[in-house]
């Protein structure tokens, strides 16, 4: 029955009309013409191009650096960093009600040191691993993880809150050493400042939304 088909469209093909779609992805499955080969119909689509990584970085010797002292008048956006003789560089970092005070300077590769309150980040954050990894996540999409050390002063709100500002403020005094990791950093929103917080109790109610149970009588 299936010859008789292929038969009866090819001899449809052949009284001058066009070859169905069916026939020609029948021959180029069995390797038919080379016609039927140049415009293959029943072709897999092509694969997506995959994300290719940033380069690995390295220090510039003469970085782009923006001081507080070019700021314009009006402008308050937080790209003007203040950078000491030492190459450090000082920001400030919110989230919630925490506030997170950093120094961030460039060092050799594989002698960084990350401080926080005097303690190092696993005996500062623990087993709070998302937390710990928000802390170093400006590190991770600039590539730059072993290259910079960072001080920091923290205080207010709980975990999540503190490893919040933390990275709002080490993604801040990022940029402040080199402006061309400003992009990257801006790409995975890490210098916008979260304005996400817990909704306050309102009068009369349970909670920030829920209501008491409503009772007729």
């Amino acid at each position: 029955m299936l010859g008789a088909l292929r038969q009866g469209i090819r001899r449809g093909a052949s009284a001058g009309g066009a070859l169905p779609r069916l026939d020609r992805c029948w021959r180029a499955a069995r390797g038919g013409s080379s016609a039927s080969a140049s415009r293959p119909l029943c072709s897999a689509p092509p694969a997506p191009a995959l994300h290719t990584p940033p380069p690995q970085y390295s220090h510039p010797e003469n970085p782009v650096r923006l001081s507080p002292d070019m700021r314009p008048p009006g402008d308050s956006s937080r790209k003007y960093v203040r950078v000491d003789a030492n190459s450090r560089a000082y920001a400030t970092g919110r989230r919630k009600t925490a506030v997170a005070r950093v120094w961030v300077w460039p060092c050799a590769d594989g002698a960084a040191s990350l401080t926080i309150n005097g303690k190092s980040l696993g005996e500062f954050l623990g087993g709070h691993w998302a937390q710990r990894y928000d802390v170093l996540k400006p590190f991770f999409v600039t590539r730059t993880e072993g290259l910079f050390s960072v001080r920091a002063h923290v205080g207010g709100g709980g975990y999540s809150g503190q490893a919040g500002a933390l990275r709002h403020g080490i993604a801040t005094a990022m940029q402040g050493l080199d402006f061309t990791l400003r992009p990257a950093l801006r790409a995975a929103g890490l210098l916008t400042r979260d304005p996400r917080r817990r909704e306050r109790k309102k009068p009369g109610q349970r909670g920030a939304r829920a209501k008491f149970a409503w009772v007729k009588r």
